[in-house]
C-alpha cells in the first residue's frame, strides 16, 4: 500500500467521526508530513495500561460497571476534539488524538478513550489492595488553587512530594490515588486536588492533616469518609474530565455539569502536554512495576496489624465482606 492510499484511508475514518472537524483536516494534511510507510515505523511496547497486571480479571469486570462506557468515552474524545479546534494553535495534538487506535493508543491525557483504558487499569490495581482486611478511607486533599490561565505554572510532581511529606508527617504510611484540576467558574481559578485511598487507622492523622492543609487558605481542604463501597469508591480515585459545575449542589448530589469552554479545554490540554497518565498517580507505600503496582513493606505490615487486632477481638465479618467481592 502507498503512503497517498494510506494517508486517504486515515482521513477518511476521521471525517466520519465529526464533519465538523473536516474543515480543519484539510489545513492538517497540507501542513504534516506524509507518513511513514508501515515497514519503516518504528515498533513500541504497548502501553502499560493496556495490560492487566497481574490482577484478578474479576477486579475489572466489576469496575467495568462504573467507568464510563466506550460509547461516552467517544462522544467525550470528540467534544474535545471540537474544543481544540475551536481554540486553535494545537494541531499537533489533534493529530495524535485522530491516529489513536486501540492497538497504538496515543496515550494523550485528554483522548478519553486512552482515559477511559487508564482508569480501569488503575481501578483494577487499587481494588486488588482494597479488599484485603484492612481499613480504609477515601480522603479529598486540596493542594493548590490558581487563577484561570496560570495552571501550566502548577507543578505535579512538586505538590505530590510536598504532600507526600505532609502525610508521612502525620503517621500515614499506605495510600494510592489520583490527580485532578477542578475549574471553578463564579472564582475563575482551577482547584489541583488528590483522591487518595488511604490504608489503616488514620484518625488521627487526619485530624493532624486537617491542620496542616488549613494553612493553604481553604474552607475544607481535606474530606475524609470511610470505604464501604470499594468496587464504586476506589473508580473514584482518578479522572481526566472536561466539565465543571458552576451551579450549587443540591441536598445529596452536585450541580449539574457543562462542557468546559474551548479555552479552559486548552488550557487544560497545556498542563497535561508534558506529562502522561501515570504522572498524575500519588502512590505513597506502593511503586509501579511494568504494568503491576505492587505494595512495600509497610502496607504488609498494616494488613498484619489488622489481622492480628481482628484475631484478638474474635472478629471475621471484615474479611469475609472483602472477599466477597471477588467471589462468583
Amino acid at each position: 500500500m502507498s503512503a497517498d492510499s494510506s494517508s486517504g484511508s486515515v482521513w477518511e475514518q476521521i471525517h466520519t467521526v465529526d464533519p465538523v472537524i473536516c474543515n480543519w483536516n484539510l489545513a492538517f494534511r497540507k501542513e504534516s508530513k506524509p507518513p511513514k510507510m508501515a515497514s519503516t515505523i518504528p515498533r513500541r511496547a504497548p502501553a502499560y495500561f493496556t495490560r492487566r497486571g497481574g490482577v484478578d480479571r474479576r477486579f475489572f469486570e466489576r469496575v467495568h460497571r462504573f467507568i464510563e462506557t466506550r460509547a461516552d468515552a467517544e462522544r467525550n474524545r470528540t467534544r474535545n476534539l471540537r474544543s481544540l479546534r475551536s481554540a486553535g494553535n494545537l494541531p499537533r495534538l489533534m493529530g495524535r488524538m485522530f491516529r489513536c487506535d486501540d492497538g497504538a493508543p496515543c496515550e494523550e491525557l485528554l483522548c478519553s478513550r486512552c482515559a477511559r483504558r487508564y482508569r480501569l487499569w488503575l481501578a483494577g490495581q487499587c481494588l486488588s489492595f482494597a479488599v484485603e482486611p484492612v481499613e480504609a478511607h477515601l480522603v479529598t486533599v486540596l493542594l493548590v488553587a490558581v487563577r484561570g490561565g496560570l495552571l501550566h505554572t502548577v507543578g505535579v510532581r512538586a505538590e505530590h512530594e510536598r504532600l507526600r511529606k505532609r502525610l508521612i508527617r502525620c503517621g500515614v504510611r499506605s495510600a494510592i490515588g489520583g490527580t485532578e484540576a477542578a475549574y471553578e467558574a463564579p472564582n475563575d481559578r482551577w482547584v489541583v486536588h488528590v483522591h487518595l485511598l488511604v490504608f489503616g487507622d488514620i484518625k488521627h492523622a487526619i485530624a493532624r492533616l486537617r491542620v496542616m492543609a488549613k494553612r493553604d487558605g481553604f474552607e475544607r481542604p481535606v474530606k475524609c469518609q470511610r470505604v464501604r463501597d470499594p468496587v464504586s469508591q476506589v473508580t473514584y480515585l482518578q479522572k481526566f474530565v472536561t466539565y465543571h459545575r458552576p451551579g450549587k449542589a443540591s441536598a445529596g448530589g452536585k450541580g449539574w455539569a457543562y462542557p468546559l469552554k474551548p479555552r479552559h479545554v486548552a488550557e487544560l490540554a497545556r498542563w497535561f502536554a508534558p506529562r502522561h497518565f501515570g504522572d498524575f498517580a500519588f502512590l505513597l507505600g506502593f511503586r509501579r512495576r511494568g504494568s503491576r503496582i505492587v505494595a512495600e513493606p509497610s502496607f504488609a505490615d498494616i494488613v498484619a496489624e489488622a489481622q492480628e487486632a481482628t484475631w484478638r477481638r474474635g472478629d471475621a465479618r471484615k474479611t469475609a465482606t472483602r472477599l466477597a467481592l471477588i467471589s462468583p
